[in-house]
């Protein structure tokens, strides 16, 4: 058991380090080598079968060393097979390669003119029809009191109903200190409010988000159909309908609020990289990573390390960018620091606050909580996520670093592709620890974006005149009396298109059929199946629960006056402990006294021993009770702890429907809560 859990949460612990260690390793040996690979390069045919020569044999040869290493088999094999196919690669590329320079096709002048709008308008009207639902209340009932959007930002913005209380120190916030911040002043005053809220913020976030990646992908493909694919991929992947809980958008961890600003941030690089040294554009990026780390830590970390990386992709061996770079962290950072002082006030600058804003990250990167074994089979899509998709990022990065000196070289989409691609393969050690393909379409947005490139690429590379093929067609003579003739024409056979058609076929089989047997469920479209979209809307038929005032489990007004007649509106109150005490705090616009919502899942020894020291302090418990009247604390450590007081230090007060209010004994200690 890793240090600082509980001990119920031993059946979600994988520890991995040797997956771990695969994962750093193959991201600084795969960029180092896809680096000197691109010194000299096959030209035409030969690179062509080359390539799909070790991309077959990769994926199967590789997956099975790759997995029997990682179960526990020697470092030999693996060493051993790297040493001889990256010998043979290498001599390949030395005997009959060429520098890039002297093969590299300049590209032709291509018009910056503003592309036309009606296309964007149609692709955006059509991702309404499939996102938007056609009741929000719907998709809020199905959802119902579920505890990921409670974990995420509804749990953390019900202590901003009290006093000056700061994430890390009064509260444990999962993944989020700004999300949960602004999500306070819309949320409401009942679960119903707050949920049907959640809904519209993720789903419209969603559309906004969306919309600028196509629009930004249209400017770097020059195509508004491979823009449109390519977003769309991540799109329906978004939905997930697993068997446990079976609704969408029930996870808020799994979606754009998980990154909101990732394609502003690579907009902004992109103008970066153009000019390092420009003051406008240094702040203006600085600005947004600042804001990504107050609105989500994690993936703003990610963003702030993927900016400057980005920038030496672009500018590879120039120390001139290394004033820029340092001053882009300063600015980052206090832009981060004023962000927290706005919201939280000048507690925010006190070293502990700053020594446990990133808890959440470094409990889930270090302890294995909520990890599985990575799949290593060539079903369920796994040699794309494993492979193919982080192999094609770190070739991107490479070939940019090599073509950077180059005069076809354009930088600002590079960098911009550059970004994308650094981003990804960050984002992709969330799935390095989870390995689910619920967790990889989190982060699918930047290597699918990466892999549009390449397909497109490959695309316009092919030789319209490669495939020729004949027919007889009539010939008119002079006067338009005569019959015509026949003769033999020969035209293109239009190779493009089939290709391309069949790279779109393949990515509708792909969003299709993604799955993951040890989480079942539907996934991708078969998950947006069940998702009452407009375009579904003249042929739907709701069944079960479409209003939130049919949602089980919420909370009676009789436990609501219970709480608000024995508190004050100031004050912190333990409910302890259940899945659905912040629905009751919420509809009694009440702050919770534990470190942690829900209390019923409070995971680790600092959130329970923390909750433990206020109870030792609190004026009233407020505490569900079971189908025998007795109370009902579902959290074992919990239940030992607490269980004892009642009846002892705390007598009964008051019972509503539900929860029981124990008030305590009359000369106890009492000093009070923060």
């Amino acid at each position: 058991m890793p240090e600082g859990l509980l001990a119920w949460d031993l059946p979600g612990v994988w520890l991995k380090p040797r997956e771990k260690g695969f994962y750093l390793l193959s991201l600084i040996l795969g960029g180092i080598c896809s680096y000197f690979a691109t010194y000299r390069i096959l030209p035409g045919k030969v690179a062509g079968w080359c390539f799909w020569l070790a991309l077959v044999l990769s994926v199967p040869f590789g997956n099975l060393i790759i997995s029997r290493t990682l179960a526990g088999a020697s470092f030999l094999v693996p060493t051993f097979a790297a040493i001889a196919i990256g010998g043979a690669l290498a001599g390949l590329t030395y005997l009959h390669g060429q520098p890039l320079a002297a093969i590299a096709q300049c590209s032709r002048p291509v018009s910056e003119d503003n592309p036309k709008r009606w296309p964007y308008l149609v692709i955006l009207g059509v991702m309404t029809l499939v996102l938007v639902p056609s009741s929000f209340e719907q998709v809020a009932a199905r959802i119902g009191l579920n505890i990921h959007p409670v974990s995420f930002l509804i749990g953390p913005a019900l202590y901003s109903l009290g006093n000056g209380l700061l994430p890390g120190l009064d509260y444990y916030t999962q993944y989020s200190i700004g999300v949960p911040w602004l999500f306070h002043f819309i949320m409401g005053q009942s679960a119903q409010h707050a949920v049907l809220a959640y809904v519209v913020i993720v789903i419209v976030a969603t559309w906004l988000f969306y919309a600028h990646l196509i629009f930004i992908l249209q400017w770097l493909y020059r195509s508004w159909i491979a823009a449109a694919v390519v977003a769309f991929i991540p799109l329906i992947l978004g939905f997930v309908y697993p068997s446990v809980f079976p609704a969408p958008y029930f996870a808020p961890s799994s979606s754009i609020l998980r990154y909101p600003l990732l394609t502003l941030c690579a907009m902004l690089t992109g103008y970066w990289a153009e000019a390092p040294g420009r003051p406008a554009r240094l702040a203006s990026i600085a600005a947004a990573t600042g804001l990504s780390v107050f609105l989500e830590t994690e993936s703003g970390i990610v963003m702030m390390v993927a900016a400057p990386m980005t920038i030496f992709l672009t500018q590879p061996w120039r120390s001139y960018v290394i004033p820029p770079i340092i001053a882009f962290v300063a600015i980052s950072l206090a832009v981060f620091a004023a962000i927290l002082f706005i919201a939280f006030g000048l507690a925010t600058f006190q070293p502990e606050f700053v020594s446990r804003l990133f808890d959440g990250v470094i409990l889930y990167g270090t302890s294995g909580f909520g990890g599985w074994p990575a799949n290593w089979t060539l079903g369920e899509w796994n040699w794309l996520y494993h492979f193919v998709a982080p192999g094609a990022s770190l070739a991107t990065m490479a070939v940019i670093v090599r073509a950077a000196n180059l005069p076809s070289f354009e930088k600002r989409r590079m960098a911009v592709l550059g970004f994308l691609a650094a981003s990804g393969l960050m984002l992709l050690a969330k799935y390095g620890n989870m390995s689910l393909a619920a967790v990889w379409q989190m982060s699918a947005i930047g290597p699918f974006s990466v892999l549009g490139w390449w397909c497109l690429a490959l695309i316009r590379r092919i030789d319209p005149n490669m495939i020729v093929q004949g027919s007889y067609v009539g010939l008119p003579r002079d006067t338009p009396e005569q019959t015509a003739l026949r003769g033999w024409r020969q035209r293109a056979y239009p190779l493009r298109s089939v290709v391309a058609a069949g790279m779109i076929i393949l990515a509708v089989a792909f969003v299709y059929s993604p799955s993951e047997d040890r989480n079942p469920g539907r996934y991708g479209l078969r998950a947006w199946a069940n998702f009452p979209s407009l375009l579904k809307w003249p042929f739907a038929r709701p069944k079960g629960c479409v209003r939130m005032d049919c949602v089980p489990n919420l909370p009676a007004a009789s436990d609501v006056e219970l709480i608000t007649s024995r508190t004050q509106p100031d004050e912190q109150v333990a409910v302890v402990s259940d899945v659905y005490d912040w629905a009751y705090l919420l509809a009694a616009q009440r702050a919770p006294l534990m470190f942690f919502l829900p209390s019923a899942d409070i995971f680790t020894r600092v959130q329970l021993e923390e909750s433990l020291r206020r109870i030792d302090s609190a004026n009233y418990l407020f505490v569900p009770k079971g189908s025998n009247g007795q109370p009902d604390i579902s959290l074992a450590d919990l239940d030992k702890a607490v269980g004892p007081l009642l009846g002892t230090r705390f007598q009964k007060d008051g019972e509503g429907e539900r929860l029981v209010a124990w008030k305590r004994v009359a000369g106890q200690d009492n000093s009070g809560t923060r």
